[in-house]
């Protein structure tokens, strides 16, 4: 760099630079889920258009995993599946900082073509150090902390499936997704289960691990 802007965090990882472009809050909502998937799991779809490459994070107290997006033209979509009807949960969409033209004090950083790649206008993307991942067996037993007196949401980046064979004899089993629910200080882990023959838990035949990023969505 010859001449121009960079801003790194303590772990040495440049946050503001005069190149990359920063993923910013776009909006957020609530929602719940209202389409039968499979047994008691159900599922709503998020929808967002006009966007450049947006990604979702979802909050919610019960478990969530997303079951796959696509997109067609300008509008994304993403699945939100959930233990039971009607459960209640808020999704933040964050994508590419827009063109940012508030007037006002502040700090805007450009590339060399001129175009803005940062405003201190807009709220960015905070993902916080470490991740969650599926332990698999035991559902609710993986809680990861990330700091108290913030609020925070799951943005999925590895889909998880499992089964556990509870007693191979006689058939019992339990399969699942893996899923992730967000607590007062960080992320915990569940199954989302959508087929089980028998009660308790058994060895894990076949396992997937599903991983998520902690982002904190503190007053957005």
């Amino acid at each position: 760099m010859a001449a121009g802007l960079r801003v790194k965090n303590a772990a040495g990882v440049y946050q503001i630079d005069e190149t990359y472009v920063n993923f910013v809050f776009i909006s957020k909502a609530s929602s719940t889920t209202n389409t039968l998937a499979i047994n008691d799991l159900y599922y709503r779809d998020i929808s967002v258009s006009g966007r450049t490459a947006p990604i979702l994070a979802v909050k919610s107290a019960s478990a969530h995993a997303i079951y796959g997006g696509q997109v067609s033209g300008d509008t994304w979509t993403w699945r939100v599946l959930m233990q039971g009807n009607g459960t209640a949960f808020d999704y933040y969409v964050f994508d590419l900082a827009p063109v940012d033209t508030t007037a006002g004090p502040g700090l805007r950083v450009y590339n060399a073509a001129g175009d803005p790649v940062y405003s201190s206008n807009q709220n960015p993307l905070r993902i916080a150090p470490g991740t969650l991942v599926s332990n698999g067996l035991w559902p609710s037993a993986d809680l990861t902390t990330f700091g108290a007196g913030r609020t925070w949401a799951a943005l999925q980046i590895g889909w998880g499936f499992g089964e556990s064979e509870i007693n191979d004899i006689s058939g019992e089993r339990e399969n699942w997704y893996g899923g992730a629910f967000t607590t007062s200080d960080g992320l915990g882990y569940d199954h989302l289960t959508y087929a089980k023959i028998g009660s308790g838990y058994g060895f894990i035949a076949s396992e997937t691990t599903a991983v998520f990023l902690a982002v904190d969505v503190t007053h957005y």
